[in-house]
């Protein structure tokens, strides 16, 4: 773990160097619109730190969740008596006008977030994705089965369960998706509660004639310190920010960060890390990381960016869609060219085969198993107390055969207690008695 904070205190060294205010863009594929991803929230951090960034977090997936809830129940009560209906009652037209009245809201409400983003990919000229092939399969099956019931025909080929069952299968996925971001969010935000509110900085105090007089200890928003400020930390007190101890002696906590549950002493010249706590000595240490710069806006960070990272299986099936869209256009207009020139059926015969292939060539393995085992499964060990940086971890999981840990303290507390009191029967006292010696001392 030493290796990996010093590695992180040097990558810090060479940020710190960029500018101060920077954005943090959080994509996934589900929501990418363009050639550069959409985020679904840019977080803007500055060397006063994350004032503002827990409620962007918390706003930002709390909106998103509650709308696909609000879709998911929409499409679950308006799509369920579609398929009954179409599985008990056949060739009636006054079937097919309340299946028309049913899957209208499906199609307007649940389709428009797969509209927009398939109409900004051919803006964007960003190719074929599974939005492509949603958009296609259910507005053909709806449009077809609209134009049919319009006519007046009862005996005509009806997709409205197709597409209003596509849509909310597709809604789903995405909702199962956007609880690993929650998910994770609720990791960012306990890490974010580490962080000191206040600290004690040392400030030179000037008299009426501009003459500098005693330094003096002042309390500040740790958001307000800069790189060199003094700053003071007394025993029980969060470390504000990253630093080089300049006065005292005492030992530090810092297995909110390392893991590590012995407190580290520390002595003039050696290095703190902000969120940590003082744990018996008064110490002044000379701020060196500030804000986004310091080691914890680093893990925070790691964490945001390794939420939107894509499993290889995700990304393989991302590929796959690019190729099999194509084949699929193709096979449904050359089924449909067949019919009605070779085998000269007529048109609505020939358009109700280019339907179908689409209807039941939607890729719902593509764009729900996979997202949704991996979600699932992030979502599973974040509940076991269990951190996953994406889904290419959680695939390498399968291979794994031994796990090695570095310290006691990742699979115990780190806190010994007594688990059992054994008395010397020789010397005369059970062990109730020797428990009561301990609290009269």
């Amino acid at each position: 773990m030493k290796k990996i904070i010093d590695k992180i205190i040097n990558e810090e060294e060479r940020i710190k160097e960029k500018e101060n205010d920077k954005e943090v863009s959080i994509g996934c594929h589900c929501c990418c619109s363009s050639s550069e991803s959409t985020p679904l929230a840019t977080i803007t951090t500055d060397k006063k730190g994350y004032s503002n960034k827990k409620d962007q977090i918390q706003t930002t997936i709390h909106n998103g969740l509650s709308n696909e809830k609000l879709l998911i129940v929409i499409g679950l009560v308006l799509t369920i008596p579609i398929v009954l209906l179409d599985i008990i009652f056949s060739d009636s037209y006054l079937i097919n006008v309340v299946s028309l009245a049913l899957s209208t809201p499906v199609q307007v409400l649940l389709g428009k977030p797969f509209y927009v983003r398939f109409i900004q990919a051919i803006k964007h000229k960003k190719g074929f994705t599974t939005d492509t092939l949603v958009v296609l399969s259910t507005s053909i099956a709806y449009f077809y089965s609209l134009a049919t019931t319009a006519m007046g025909s009862a005996h005509g080929v009806q997709f409205f369960e197709a597409s209003a069952s596509v849509l909310t299968i597709f809604t789903i996925g995405e909702y199962l998706e956007g609880r690993v971001l929650r998910t994770t969010s609720e990791s960012i935000k306990n890490l974010l509660a580490l962080r000191p509110k206040t600290a004690v900085v040392i400030r030179t105090r000037n008299d009426k004639n501009g003459k500098q007089e005693e330094d003096e200890e002042i309390i500040v928003d740790a958001d307000s310190i800069v790189i060199g400020d003094i700053v003071v930390a007394k025993p029980g007190d969060k470390i504000a920010a990253d630093g080089i101890v300049v006065y005292g002696e005492s030992s530090v906590d810092e297995s909110m960060i390392t893991g590590e549950s012995i407190p580290v002493d520390k002595k003039i010249g050696d290095k703190v890390i902000g969120a940590t706590i003082n744990k018996n000595g008064y110490i002044r240490f000379k701020a060196i990381a500030v804000g986004s710069h310091t080691i914890l806006a680093s893990i925070i960070e790691m964490v945001e960016r390794a939420r939107v990272s894509k499993a290889p299986v995700q990304r393989i099936a991302d590929k796959a869609v690019r190729y099999f869209i194509p084949i699929v256009l193709f096979i449904a207009a050359a089924s449909s060219i067949y019919w009605l020139f070779i085998a000269e059926q007529s048109i609505a015969f020939a358009i109700t085969i280019f339907a179908t292939v689409l209807v039941v060539s939607c890729p719902c393995a593509f764009g729900i198993a996979t997202p949704m085992v991996v979600s699932l499964g992030i979502d599973r060990a974040a509940r076991e107390s269990i951190l996953i940086k994406g889904g290419k971890y959680l695939e390498k999981l399968a291979n794994i055969d031994t796990v090695i840990f570095d310290k006691t303290g990742t699979l115990t507390k780190g806190k010994p207690e007594v688990t059992d009191v054994i008395s010397n029967n020789n010397n005369g006292y059970t062990q109730y008695e020797i428990l009561q010696i301990p609290s009269f001392c």
